[in-house]
């Protein structure tokens, strides 16, 4: 009977950024518990009505992977700080747009003329 081990965290990672996109599918799926994990934590510290959740989180960090070119990472520690710095990214990019909305976001301007008697 041979059985076969499942590819470590790091083979995934190398996979993955020589472009096999079936390696980051495995890696996102293998590391999810562990991201979902950091998530959870990285909304709870940023103490603001975000209006994202921790599987949006997530799968936005998984785009982000995916999309990515130039990358080099080297292990799991160093794929889940990468990951925690995205994470942050994403919530304050989702923070600033938010904020950005509140101020009129593209909204065409209207130069108000009175006459002052």
């Amino acid at each position: 009977m041979c059985s076969t081990a499942p590819p470590s965290v790091t083979h995934l990672i190398h996979r993955a950024q020589d472009g096999d996109r079936d390696a980051v599918d495995e890696l996102y799926a293998v590391t999810y518990a562990d991201l979902q994990r950091l998530a959870r934590a990285r909304l709870r510290a940023s103490r603001r009505d975000t209006l994202l959740d921790t599987g949006g989180l997530v799968h936005e960090s998984y785009l982000r992977f995916a999309l990515s070119s130039c990358l080099k990472l080297e292990d799991r520690v160093h794929f889940m700080r990468w990951a925690a710095q995205v994470m942050r990214s994403v919530i304050i990019d989702f923070a600033r747009r938010r904020l950005a909305g509140r101020r009129g976001a593209g909204a065409a301007r209207v130069t108000l003329a009175a006459a002052v008697m």
